[in-house]
């Protein structure tokens, strides 16, 4: 559990160094590709890109998915 919230805290750490996280910004959509990776990552959850353009990360735990 303490490398979760290792992860957890790390990832929180690395969203604040993107210079912005405004709409519509290269480094916001670098930001949401960061996250994504993240969540691709741990075994379980379907992650997706969702909204179009807006681009909001859905990850999905299906029961029994760990």
């Amino acid at each position: 559990m303490l490398s979760e919230i290792d992860e957890l805290v790390k990832t929180a750490y690395d969203l604040q160094n993107f210079s912005t996280r405004v709409y519509d910004t290269d480094a916001n959509r670098e930001a949401g590709d960061c996250l994504f990776e993240r969540f691709a990552a741990i075994p379980g959850p379907e992650v997706e890109f969702q909204g179009g353009d807006v681009r909001n990360i859905v990850a999905t735990c299906r029961a029994g998915s760990r």
